[in-house]
């Protein structure tokens, strides 16, 4: 993650003095790269001229901006039902039709990128990495409670039960029929592939819409930058910055991003703002009454985070940007505790986003590096653009057709 935020702050300094660059675009190429590597094993950068990176890039773009329609179409049937009605049957079956047909085509891509990446570790031992195509290869699954496990949590797991059959090894590609009622075996093929791609389609342009809306809103707020900063550059202090890109020497560890504190609320608090997911789906379980409206047993609803985290009932002065809401010190935040459904960024209960966890690392390790580096500043053209537009649909994104343009500041240098 450090190594592609590097290379993104190496393009940078290549802008003249006074080049703008256009924020969104660049900071998507990023998390792109990002998940290629830790995910696919693939470089995404968008230097990358290898045909397989070109083509998952691709892929995923128009896929996600497809993907974005249907959902659009979707919102609005649900809000409106005469939309339903046979006036509209036609025209709704040749918009889904085509956008369908896009989005399965793009998926067929990345299908292949996918299982590219799993035979190709399964023949080649030695290429394993530890990233997460090792991983899914790695665990298994209890056909009794259908728990994803390690290896060794899997053993001790069929010793502890006295499976009719030892743990499955890797390769094999039996029918789940084919294992006995409390057998551990391997992800199948397909199972992987789809876990991969959800991390796809979950976690790159999410990500993106909040590191962007990130530094978006730093550049408006000047007193928030400095605190940033001043976090930043205690914490790396002892840290030099390192211009090869191998080197690791100067990477943020792991078990140091909890101290970096500030920068999370900064991160939560424009989650709050601009949620990665405006909206998502649940099923009630039972019949409920709720603000007097009656929702039976079985129904689809639309729960709005965009929404509840602009409630000034739950959130004091809610279209301020605030990071400070978000210090576990604060009594805004010990009062808010009481009700954890008012701030959901990732959604809620079960089926909560898998990868909220690898988001967050991210975008503070993204932070971190790009400010050690730089400041921004938005264009005059920009400015007057203001306020900012939405494109809700997929994710909560900055409307491509205004764009969000900044000039890059270099700060001042720490290499040895």
């Amino acid at each position: 993650m450090t190594k592609s935020a590097k290379q993104l702050c190496r393009r940078l300094e290549t802008l003249k003095s006074g080049e703008s660059f256009e924020l969104w675009n660049t900071i998507q190429g990023l998390t792109m790269q990002v998940f290629g590597e830790t995910v696919y094993g693939v470089s995404l950068n968008q230097d990358n001229e290898d045909e397989r990176a070109q083509k998952l890039r691709t892929a995923a773009q128009l896929m996600f901006h497809n993907a974005g329609s249907v959902t659009k179409g979707n919102f609005w049937m649900a809000s409106f039902p005469f939309l339903s009605s046979p006036l509209f049957a036609a025209l709704r079956k040749r918009f889904f039709q085509a956008q369908t047909q896009n989005i399965l085509g793009y998926q067929a891509v990345i299908d292949a990128v996918a299982m590219d990446a799993i035979n190709t570790r399964k023949q080649n031992p030695q290429l394993r990495r530890g990233d997460l195509v090792d991983l899914l290869l790695e665990a298994r699954i209890s056909t009794r409670d259908g728990e994803v496990r390690t290896v060794q949590e899997a053993q001790q797991q069929a010793q502890q039960q006295e499976a009719a059959r030892p743990v499955a090894a890797d390769g094999e590609s039996r029918n789940a029929a084919d294992y006995a009622p409390g057998e551990i075996r391997p992800l199948f093929d397909d199972e992987a592939r789809d876990q991969m791609n959800t991390f796809l389609l979950a976690g790159t342009d999410t990500t993106a819409s909040s590191l962007t809306f990130s530094i978006f809103l730093i550049t408006q707020h000047p007193e928030v930058e400095k605190k940033l900063l001043e976090e930043i550059d205690r914490l790396t202090a002892d840290i030099k910055w390192q211009d090869d890109l191998a080197s690791v020497d100067d990477d943020v560890r792991f078990d140091e991003l909890k101290n970096f504190t500030y920068t999370e609320q900064v991160l939560s608090e424009t989650m709050r703002l601009y949620p990665p997911g405006a909206a998502f789906t649940r099923q009630a379980k039972e019949d409920i009454e709720l603000e007097g409206y009656k929702i039976e047993k079985g129904t689809i609803c639309f729960i709005s985070a965009f929404a509840i985290h602009h409630n000034a009932a739950y959130w004091p002065q809610p279209e301020v940007f605030r990071p400070e809401r978000f210090d576990p010190e604060s009594q805004e935040f010990k009062d808010r505790s009481k009700n954890p459904y008012c701030y959901m960024p990732f959604g809620v209960g079960p089926r909560m986003c898998i990868g909220n966890r690898y988001a967050m690392e991210e975008m503070k390790l993204a932070l971190i590096t790009i400010y050690r580096r730089f400041t921004f500043r938005l264009t005059a053209e920009c400015i007057r653009s203001l306020p900012l537009k939405l494109d809700c649909a997929f994710t909560v994104r900055p409307d491509p057709r205004q764009g969000i343009h900044m000039t890059a500041h270099a700060r001042v240098k720490d290499t040895t």
